[in-house]
């Protein structure tokens, strides 16, 4: 038997091995014996309890300094003094507070109540209370900052204790008044925690508790105490610095335990339960007195180890070289390749009398839980599984070697100190444990049972691979052998004797199949990389649960003594029983490991667990234990990357509303157990996630009131709380007094619109009176003259007379004609240019004038693209021809001149000149009458023009109208 051994503290190598294998002869291998004499030393080196599992905050977490204090207030944030300033822990971010104030190095941290703090910094001496994001200098009742102060200390009711440089005592109660402590003359050394009211005092003289009415009573004489405690239950421990290291534990003054920490010296101690944890400037301690204490070291914690605190879920944390240490499970102990174990990774546990089985995928290994201490066994290699039958007897295939040194393939069995070797050629396929007991071993050659105990195990038959070529043997239920074999589940029968072949089933998306397990009697279960199947009488169907795990892949299951199945994966292990065709999880595995192996439970609760970290222990007392999930809280807020301050109501402005919510339960013990949800509003859906980040973006305008829950599981959720306001404020043209506007202009406007269709109503009803106006003018005279000529000429008997009368009425209906053609041209749309306006008073002017007249026309060549409104072209043509009118029935001229010219701007002057009659000697424009005459100052008026009436310039009358081509009507 070859047998290396390994134990705390360093490594033990086969050295006897060695020696032994290097001699050919007797004589050489007496050469060995030292080599024997240092396994033997090994053997006696005190074993380690194991490793702290433990998390750090760093650098990473962007805590690149050291740290000095730590406090947790009321709320749950962990508050971290250290070498450059103050920090607060929320599990997820780590923010700095007041760092424009708090600069220098914090060494003490006292909680206050309504969330405030006071900080004691060091190089200063002064004290600094802060208030959420403020800090102010601690000052005294004249107004002069206290100091210089040596130590600080808050007690349960919440006032605030000082020992200042000279070792005087003061205190500050709820309401701001300071009050002097006297201590009889002694010099206050430091504080300690008491049980209940008031701090200890270590003073030169011992130490002494300070109570009601600020009387001082003795405790112990004890001198010399840097750090102090007092438990609840009256258990006072002391660190002394003479001699440096030397810790005691009092009850009523007598000591009751006591150790020296090998000159260490002494810097801070806390309670978590009966356990006294006590941390030094390299190293650490847990102790129950008067028992001897167990000892950490900076290779657990880190060096310069100072600030201890035991938090709310009974967490224990360090300040460190290594930064903010927090070991959350105490009890739970991890052993890895540093403590022995041959290789990491371990795959399978078994458990017998004479220790714990360990199969890995070099060397077995037995681990011995009283000592810590690893057996391994170097002869056997590719070892895998490894079960244990009713006798305590750990059974595996594996390859041995032999003294030649060739590796023979086999069964092995481990029967406390004695080792067993079966020869059987061929793959090693694994074992199971039969429900009597007993072990089944698929070897090369064919399948075996162990019987008696001290009897090599019996073939019972060989199986052919009908199914699988290397099936690998998992369980045995139902009277048959199940086994795996790729994304394939195989069963064969094993009596009265497993002959025939496999008979396989491929599991539909499963990619590859591990451990079968019988959970409850005649119940099935099947672990894979794509969840759990269930076998029923149709074959095997999924577990729809296990899918919704963090990580649906999983690799080994494990009967759970408190009732169903132990079943591990990657980053998970989950203690789930059947529920009908589902399963329902009802414990998971404290913390978080990369794979999850093998995970074995003993009758007394204690689960050791297979993990690519080592080999673990997780005791009954730290399993479970979460007890209600914790409202989250919103701890950080950023809107575009920028920090935002208020965590209660935010305002986003519209189209910029993208915000990033930190959130935090507040809870240290098991972070990445925790899942989050969330919703927008009341009403809306929740949203789950496993990140303590909430990510909104695109929030359109409105009010949202953002509520959070958390939970460990998945299942059973935190009540939700409104933990969050937010109001997105729409753009300025979707406003409220944006809206008015739009509603007060559509107001104006539909009044607008309004008036001018109304302006135009009364303008066609103008135009239209007008027009009844000029034909009633221009046809009801000229009519009502026809009529009276048309009976004139009915009783006239003289021909001559007849033919006057008859030219008259030829006459007047000429002149009929012109007007309604002109009246007609005036509304046609091709009369709307000035061109067009001067060609027909052209053409007019041809008809009305005698032959003998001379019509000169001037105006600009070509014609400009000047339009005319419908107002001015009917004025100006009433004006024109009203002046031509006149000029032809009274001026007798003998030229006339018509005339178009731009007067400036928009405008535009129209003349019509002769040199006839002219008006008389002297007459001005006003006093200038006739019907024609007023009717063409009129019409100048009715479109804004100005009418110029005066003499000619070669005698006559001249007729000025100056316009605007796109004036309207003015009335």
């Amino acid at each position: 038997m070859i047998i290396r051994c390994r134990a705390a503290g360093g490594r033990c190598y086969p050295l006897a091995a060695m020696a032994w294998r290097s001699g050919n002869g007797g004589r050489r291998r007496w050469l060995a014996l030292p080599a024997l004499a240092a396994l033997l030393v090994c053997a006696i080196v005190p074993a380690r309890g194991g490793r702290l599992l433990v998390r750090v905050v760093d650098e990473k977490d962007g805590l690149e300094v050291g740290v000095r204090g730590l406090a947790q207030d009321a709320t749950g944030f962990i508050w971290v003094g250290t070498t450059a300033g103050l920090r607060r822990w929320d599990g997820v971010t780590l923010r700095r507070v007041a760092p424009e104030q708090i600069e220098q190095e914090i060494y003490e941290i006292a909680p206050l109540p309504r969330g405030r703090l006071a900080v004691l910094e060091a190089h200063h001496d002064r004290v600094w209370l802060v208030d959420g994001e403020e800090a102010h200098v601690l000052r005294d009742a004249s107004g002069a900052a206290v100091g210089p102060v040596r130590h600080i200390h808050a007690d349960r009711s919440g006032e605030l204790w000082l020992l200042l440089g000279d070792g005087r005592l003061r205190r500050r109660d709820t309401r701001g008044a300071w009050h002097d402590v006297d201590l009889g003359g002694a010099r206050g050394h430091t504080f300690g925690r008491a049980r209940s009211g008031p701090p200890l005092v270590a003073t030169d003289r011992g130490v002494v508790r300070v109570q009601s009415g600020d009387r001082v009573v003795p405790v112990s004489d004890v001198r010399h105490a840097i750090v102090l405690a007092e438990r609840d239950d009256g258990l006072l421990v002391l660190g002394l610095s003479e001699p440096m290291g030397r810790f005691l534990a009092l009850r009523e003054g007598r000591t009751v335990g006591s150790f020296d920490a090998e000159s260490l010296r002494p810097a801070a101690i806390a309670f978590r339960g009966e356990d006294v944890w006590i941390s030094c400037d390299h190293g650490a301690f847990r102790w129950r007195p008067p028992a001897a204490p167990e000892r950490f070291d900076r290779r657990d914690l880190g060096a310069r180890l100072g600030a201890l605190l035991v938090d709310r879920e009974q967490g224990v944390w360090f300040g460190s070289s290594l930064g903010l240490v927090h070991v959350p499970r105490p009890g739970m102990r991890l052993w890895g390749v540093d403590e022995g174990l041959p290789v990491t990774d371990p795959r399978h546990l078994a458990w017998t009398a004479s220790g714990l089985w360990i199969g890995t995928w070099l060397h077995p290994a037995r681990f011995d839980p009283r000592t810590g201490r690893f057996e391994v066994r170097d002869d056997v290699v590719s070892s895998r599984q490894i079960c244990a039958d009713r006798h305590g007897v750990a059974w595996m295939t594996a390859r041995r070697r032999v003294a030649s040194g060739r590796a023979v393939d086999g069964i092995v069995a481990f029967d406390g100190d004695d080792v067993r070797f079966q020869p059987a050629p061929g793959r090693p396929g694994g074992c199971a444990s039969a429900p009597d007991g007993r072990v089944v071993l698929l070897a090369g050659d064919g399948v075996y049972r162990t019987a008696s105990r001290g009897a090599p195990a019996s073939r019972l038959g060989a199986l052919s691979p009908a199914g699988c070529a290397a099936p690998y043997l998992r369980a045995v239920a139902r009277g048959r052998l199940w086994a795996s074999c790729g994304p394939q589940v195989c069963s064969a029968q094993l009596e009265p004797s497993p002959a025939g072949g496999w008979d396989c089933e491929t599991l539909d998306d499963a990619l590859e199949a591990f451990d079968v397990l019988e959970v409850a009697p005649g119940t099935l279960w099947v672990a894979t990389r794509r969840g759990v199947f269930r076998h029923t009488d149709s074959g095997w169907t999924r577990l729809p649960s296990s899918l919704r795990e963090p990580t649906p892949s999983f690799f080994r299951l494990a009967i759970s003594p408190r009732g169903g199945a132990w079943v591990a994966g990657h980053q998970q292990a989950v203690r789930a029983v059947p529920t009908g065709g589902d399963w329902r999880v009802v414990e998971r595995l404290p913390g978080s490991i990369p794979r999850a192996g093998n995970v074995l439970e003993r009758p007394d609760g204690t689960l050791w667990v297979a993990s690519p970290r080592g080999l673990m222990r997780v005791p009954a007392d730290e399993r479970g234990g979460h007890g209600p999930p914790p409202p989250p809280r919103v701890v950080g807020l950023s809107h575009d990357g920028r920090p935002l301050d208020a965590f209660r109501r935010v305002t986003l402005p519209a189209g910029e509303a993208r915000l990033e919510v930190t959130l935090s339960t507040l809870s240290y013990r098991a972070p990445d157990l925790l899942r989050y949800r969330y919703r927008l509003r009341d009403d809306a859906p929740w949203i789950t996630t496993r990140r303590p980040l909430v990510r909104l973006a695109g929030l359109g305008p409105g009010r949202y009131r953002l509520s959070f829950g958390a939970s460990w599981d998945g299942t059973h959720w935190s009540t939700a709380a409104h933990a969050l306001e937010v109001t997105v404020t729409p753009p300025p043209w979707a406003t409220w007094w944006a809206f008015s506007g739009y509603a007060i202009a559509l107001l104006l406007a539909s009044w607008a619109v309004h008036r001018v269709r109304l302006a135009l109503a009364l303008a066609r009803e103008r135009e239209r009176t007008r027009i009844a106006m000029d034909l009633h003018d221009e046809l009801g005279a000229g009519l009502g003259s026809i009529g009276l000529l048309s009976s004139l000429l009915g009783e006239e008997t003289e021909p001559a007379s007849r033919r006057r009368i008859a030219a008259e009425i030829a006459e007047t209906s000429g002149e009929l004609g012109a007007s309604v053609a002109d009246i007609v041209w005036s509304l046609r749309g091709r009369s709307s240019s000035l061109a067009a306006l001067g060609r027909f008073l052209v053409e007019r002017a041809g008809r009305l004038l005698p032959p003998e007249t001379r019509l000169e026309v001037r105006h600009p060549d070509p014609w400009p693209d000047v339009r005319l409104s419908l107002a001015v072209r009917r004025e100006l043509q009433w004006i024109a021809v009203e002046a031509l009118h006149n000029v032809a029935r009274h001026a007798g001229p003998c030229r006339v001149v018509l005339a178009f010219e731009p007067a400036g701007g928009r405008r535009w002057r129209k003349m019509v000149e002769d040199d006839g009659r002219g008006l008389p000697d002297g007459a001005r424009d006003a006093e200038i009458g006739g019907f024609g005459l007023e009717s063409m100052r009129r019409r100048a008026r009715a479109i804004g023009a100005e009418l110029e009436l005066g003499p000619g310039t070669r005698g006559g009358m001249r007729v000025v109208v100056t316009f605007d081509p796109r004036a309207r009507h003015t009335a």
